[in-house]
């Protein structure tokens, strides 16, 4: 990964964490949260310069990522509550908590975490062991990757 990319990848982090993590962090220690995603000195020298831009952040992402999620995807809001109350919310929370480890762990860390969510549903959703799961997940993964 060349310099611009990791910088870019540490300020995504950052901003992600600040989104959808908890905020008391970054509000309590701005400069230590930004250190801690490894944000590159002249990004946090721009944050620190104007604080609030980050809670602007915050309030933009989290509105557009709330307001998709209402208007465009209603139909799979729909079908994923009438399977079970909370799936959708377990769902979107398995997708961004695979978004704060390493992109070469991402794609595990969603699977594991949508599948541990499935798991309080057995009666509903309960069609196969993990292991089968996992498996069929990750060889149609690699099919998708080679794909044309």
């Amino acid at each position: 990964m060349n310099d611009r990319s990791a910088r870019t990848e540490a300020l995504h982090g950052a901003v992600l964490d600040a989104c959808f993590g908890t905020v008391d962090d970054a509000k309590a220690d701005l400069a230590g949260f930004l250190g801690r995603h490894g944000v590159d000195p002249r990004d946090q020298e721009a944050l620190l310069g104007a604080p609030r831009r980050l809670a602007l952040y915050r309030k933009l992402v989290r509105g557009n990522v709330t307001s998709v999620c209402e208007a465009i995807l209603e139909r799979g809001y729909t079908h994923l509550e009438h399977l079970a109350a909370g799936l959708w919310d377990a769902s979107i929370d398995a997708y961004l908590a695979s978004r704060l480890v390493a992109p070469a762990q991402q794609l595990e860390t969603r699977l594991q975490s949508w599948f541990s969510a499935t798991e309080q549903y057995p009666r509903q959703l309960h069609e196969m062991d993990r292991n089968t799961y996992l498996v069929m997940k990750r060889s149609e993964h690699l099919r998708q990757q080679n794909a044309p």
